[in-house]
């Protein structure tokens, strides 16, 4: 059984990370996927695609995406202990 698993969804605009009911003006949605098996273990964080605009072009959505990523965090791993923190992020649709 997990100490802590939550998960939230996200939606891209082009004011930054939104999270809700999906704004009229999203670019993406994205799921954020955090699991922590115990207070002392390491959380796991997972960020996958789930919607994108078709009528934005990658390139745009790539570009606006970089502009916010400090939202999603770096990928890979950070901290030590309870604080440490694994961040991957999927690729975009």
């Amino acid at each position: 059984m997990a100490y802590d698993e939550i998960e939230f969804e996200y939606h891209l605009t082009p004011d930054g990370w939104r999270t809700g009911d999906p704004p009229s003006n999203r670019i993406e949605t994205w799921i954020c996927h955090q699991y922590q098996a115990s207070p002392y273990s390491r959380t796991l964080v997972q960020w996958r695609s789930k919607w994108a605009d078709p009528n934005i072009p990658r390139a745009d959505r790539d570009e606006l995406r970089t502009k916010y990523k400090e939202f999603m965090g770096r990928p890979g791993r950070t901290g030590t202990g309870g604080l440490a923190k694994e961040t991957a992020i999927g690729e975009p649709l």
